[in-house]
């Protein structure tokens, strides 16, 4: 249902004062004499274990005066509220499912306290009477009556008697839902209002279209207008406008609806339909009765004729060809989709297609060739040719030559996806190899490395190599690391001098030597993170094992990043180990030069810490780095501890 129309409907109850406000009912004997007094419809109320309660009821919002009239008159009455919002969220429901019918049903139900049907707000009490056509009876009298004649009685409420509302004329309404036009129809952006039509003719019209547009044949329609109770004149002025309508004659309508056209089929369109099913089905029947028999048939007896030679044989009948030819497998398309352009997922899919329809081809292809193969000996052998013999022969012979071609044809395309699939994977391992040509996702969608920790974390093996914990790698994790050694690596500040300089580190060093004195540039090893902050030059290292190391070919510059982990800088590029790589040891101590006037020392010292707990490891790469490797130490404005 459209969301216009649900919104005219909702609206539509709003006016007719269904809102799911107060009710208010009379019972009992009072409910039988307001009925006939008010016009009010009259029903019944059955509860288990009680009598039946005579009930007639009305919308406050609706009949505002009938509350005062009852009282005057002396009547008792009730009030009754019920929930909108339960109410309100099956009606949308039921609405969003594109039943109108029980959406209607639902709305007098839950809006209405037991239900109450006033006179203006009615429908009949009958569901699902010729379903497809969607009759409805303001009363319930003439309900029963139509129902027994169409020898269906499906009543909502059995415990309704005959409603006191005076009989009326048949209403007939597929739009509508069954539901009076007050409610529901609109013409030309107004309320339809409900009385009687001063050319009837018109209504019969719409009453023959609607027909026709839910399918119903003559002979179905007329079938229909007398269960509906139409006169003998009434019904011949229906058929008169059925004929017309649906440009039949007294038999069946010759278009399924007004507006259907006689099916064209032009010349180029017939030649691309023999084409394709020549190539997808050789030796396949054509069902006369499917869509394409009859798109064949409209064009023409000599093409549907062809046509039907053309698909002559034995093999499983074609169905459903016309949903086929819209929506097109591997196998009946005529041309093969350009591999360039597609994705590394659409490629691979294509690939997999193919080779289903490669099989299938192969399959096809020995058919065509045994029955080749028979047509060829027995005209050889065959003493006695007719000429539908050589038509059959010269019919297998192409067929067979076709499946060959498409054959070779599949196998190229298969030839060049399968190239285009190792160039790329090619393309993807040396985009991998070199960092600075950036790497490529399993889509085929390539990304540049933003920096070198990105390279480090998707390379692990790399920084295994380096520090000497594996030897199973390829000899291009040194070819990259090279790579990257050449790149300089700066302190936070210096690092990235297109983004804003990073305080923190500035922060953390006037926090550490009670003085920021400027940004300083420094080389590190690969993968060290950005917005480094020094603690002073380096000193020394001692190990456990009673070696220290000192730092050789330059200065080196003892630096803390963010998370409190200690790592060296060096003011020039040379290595601070000239040994082999790997796990140097157990640190024991650390000795730095600094400055502390925050702490009463402005002179520059040498301070040593002594680590404790968890000690750190030293490890040296390929390149000549050292690297501190775990330790449970921290950094304090007072200095190292832990």
């Amino acid at each position: 249902m459209a969301a216009k129309q649900k919104k005219r409907i909702l609206k539509a109850y709003a006016q007719e004062g269904i809102t799911g406000g107060k009710w208010m009912y009379f019972s009992g004997a009072d409910a039988v004499t307001a009925s006939q007094v008010f016009g009010l419809a009259l029903t019944v109320r059955h509860k288990q274990g009680h009598e039946p309660l005579p009930l007639a009821g009305f919308p406050v919002s609706t009949y505002p005066n009938f509350k005062q009239i009852a009282e005057e008159a002396g009547y008792t009455m009730s009030i009754s509220a019920k929930h909108k919002k339960r109410a309100g969220k099956k009606l949308k429901r039921l609405s969003n499912s594109g039943n109108i019918y029980a959406a209607a049903r639902a709305a007098i139900r839950h809006y209405s306290p037991d239900p109450i049907y006033p006179t203006r707000v009615y429908i009949a009490d009958v569901a699902d009477f010729l379903r497809e056509d969607g009759y409805s009876w303001p009363d319930i009298q003439e309900a029963l009556k139509q129902m027994a004649a169409a020898g269906e009685i499906t009543l909502m409420h059995n415990d309704n008697p005959p409603a006191t509302i005076k009989p009326r004329t048949l209403q007939y309404s597929i739009r509508q839902g069954g539901l009076p036009l007050s409610i529901l129809y609109k013409k030309n952006g107004r309320q339809a209002k409900r009385k009687k039509r001063s050319n009837p003719r018109s209504d019969f019209t719409r009453i023959v279209r609607d027909q026709i547009r839910v399918g119903q044949s003559y002979l179905q329609f007329v079938k229909n207008m007398k269960a509906a109770g139409f006169s003998g004149k009434q019904l011949e002025e229906l058929k008169e406008i059925f004929q017309q309508e649906a440009g039949g004659g007294s038999g069946l309508a010759k278009r399924e609806t007004p507006k259907a056209r006689p099916i064209t089929l032009s010349a180029k369109r017939l030649a691309a339909l023999k084409a394709q099913q020549r190539q997808a089905y050789p030796g396949v029947k054509l069902n006369p009765k499917s869509k394409a028999g009859k798109v064949l048939r409209a064009a023409g007896s000599a093409a549907y004729r062809g046509a039907k030679g053309l698909f002559k044989g034995t093999g499983k009948a074609l169905s459903r060809i016309g949903k086929a030819m819209a929506n097109p497998t591997f196998e009946q398309r005529l041309e093969p989709k350009p591999i360039k352009g597609m994705s590394d997922r659409d490629l691979a899919f294509e690939y997999s297609e193919a080779k289903k329809a490669m099989k299938m081809a192969q399959d096809r292809k020995k058919k065509a060739l045994a029955a080749y193969r028979k047509a060829d000996d027995f005209i050889t052998r065959s003493s006695s040719v007719t000429t539908e013999d050589r038509a059959i022969y010269k019919e297998r012979l192409k067929a067979s030559e076709e499946a060959f071609r498409y054959v070779a044809r599949l196998d190229d395309y298969l030839a060049k996806i399968s190239e285009e699939l190792k160039q790329r994977r090619a393309a993807r391992a040396y985009k991998k190899s070199n960092p600075a040509r950036g790497t490529r996702s399993r889509s085929g969608k390539r990304s540049a490395l933003r920096s070198d920790k990105t390279y480090i974390r998707a390379e692990d093996d790399l920084t295994a190599y380096n520090f000497g914990l594996s030897d199973d790698h390829d000899k291009a994790a040194e070819a990259r690391a090279y790579l990257k050694g050449k790149r300089k690596t700066y302190s936070g500040a210096v690092r990235n001098p297109s983004r804003r300089r990073n305080n923190a580190a500035a922060e953390r060093r006037e926090q550490f030597s009670g003085a920021y004195t400027g940004d300083l540039q420094l080389y590190f090893p690969q993968g060290t993170p950005g917005g480094l902050s020094t603690l002073g030059p380096l000193v020394s290292i001692k190990l456990t094992d009673g070696k220290t190391f000192a730092p050789t070919g330059g200065q080196a510059w003892l630096c803390q990043s963010a998370k409190g982990r200690l790592y060296i800088g060096t003011e020039a590029k040379a290595p601070l180990y000239s040994g082999s790589a790997g796990n140097l040891g157990t640190i024991k101590q650390v000795e730095y030069l600094c400055s502390k006037p925050h702490l009463g020392e402005p002179e520059e010292s040498i301070y040593y810490h002594n680590f404790e707990g968890r000690r750190p490891q030293l490890r040296a790469d390929n390149r000549g780095d050292l690297h501190f490797h775990g330790g449970s130490y921290t950094i304090e404005r007072e200095g190292i501890t832990g």
